[in-house]
């Protein structure tokens, strides 16, 4: 349960961050269950137990909460992440070569 909740955990992040954050127009319901199948596949489990198990550990919460503090911990353990920088395909900034003319771009 922990390795699939964390990947759980992981495939929000990444709806949140790329997803949703660079396409606009999609749907995060839909995205979202689109995401949660794939994990479910990789894990070989069937959302309905997922679910059960989920619901099982909520009314136990000595018992998720050492599922969060494991996984919490693992994640201190990786080493940081650098966030990619995602620019805006309309704007962008002149790259200039070294000892280009920039009078031009002066305003």
């Amino acid at each position: 349960m922990e390795s699939l909740l964390q990947d759980i955990m992981k495939a929000d992040q990444f709806l949140s961050d790329y997803v949703l954050n660079i396409d606009t127009s999609k749907k995060r319901e839909v995205e979202g269950v689109k995401m949660y199948n794939q994990v479910f596949a990789i894990h070989q489990v069937e959302p309905d137990k997922f679910y059960k198990s989920l619901d099982y550990y909520q009314q136990h919460p000595a018992l998720l909460k050492a599922i969060f503090d494991s996984i919490s911990k693992r994640a201190e353990q990786l080493p940081p992440q650098k966030t990619p920088i995602i620019t805006d395909s309309v704007i962008r900034t002149p790259k200039l070569s070294v000892g280009e003319d920039t009078t031009a771009f002066a305003q």
